[in-house]
């Protein structure tokens, strides 16, 4: 049990799906804290790895690293297309 109801996987402002163009909120509780997308802004490509490495499915430092490296690199994409 993942503890999400499908009310909040299915609103698509959420981002949780992949079907939908939506900033990154991953919050269950839209009140407390940041939207994942603003975190994104400010961590590190090591901040996110081991984000990844610790809560992921896979420990693998090295497959975290990847992921982390295309993910930011998405990121700054991203930003430079908004301005």
């Amino acid at each position: 049990d993942l503890g999400v109801s499908s009310p909040q996987l299915d609103d698509r402002h959420r981002g949780f799906g992949v079907n939908e163009e939506a900033e990154l909120d991953l919050r269950m509780n839209q009140q407390v804290g940041i939207p994942a997308w603003q975190w994104l802004q400010q961590c590190t490509t090591e901040e996110l790895a081991w984000v990844i490495r610790e809560y992921g499915e896979d420990g693998d430092p090295v497959m975290a690293d990847r992921i982390a490296e295309v993910v930011m690199m998405y990121v700054e994409k991203r930003k430079r297309m908004k301005q």
